[in-house]
Parts: structure tokens; C-alpha cells; sequence
């Protein structure tokens, strides 16, 4: 793990608002990461002809009955 290492090597350098910065910058990449795979998700639904009620309905299920 020398990656990680070096990585954290380099956090632990940083002044406050550099840290910030880079927080801010991982949670913007993590948005985009989210809504392009919620994006390419909806289109696969609605391309096997299910509505957005019957993804709700997927969601709901696997949140409160478990995944079968």
C-alpha cells in the first residue's frame, strides 16, 4: 500500500485549506460518479420498458425486504 501511504503523507502536509479544497474537489467527483451511474441506471430501466414508479417499487423492496 506505498500509494496510499504517499497519499496520506501528503494530507498530513497539507495547511487547512488545502484539505478543504481537496475534500471539496472528492465530493464533486463523487456527485458526478453518482449521478452518471443513477443516469446510465434510469436509462436501462426504461429501456427494458419499466417506468420510474416500478424502479421506486425495486428500491423500496430491496430497502425494506431484503434482497430476495
Amino acid at each position: 500500500m506505498p500509494a496510499v501511504e504517499e497519499v496520506m503523507t501528503i494530507v498530513r502536509g497539507m495547511t487547512d485549506a488545502e484539505r478543504d479544497e481537496l475534500f471539496r474537489l472528492l465530493e464533486e467527483l463523487d456527485q458526478k460518479t453518482w449521478d452518471k451511474q443513477r443516469a446510465e441506471a434510469t436509462r436501462a430501466f426504461h429501456g427494458a420498458g419499466l417506468t420510474d414508479d416500478d424502479i421506486d417499487e425495486a428500491v423500496r423492496k430491496l430497502r425494506y425486504e431484503g434482497r430476495p
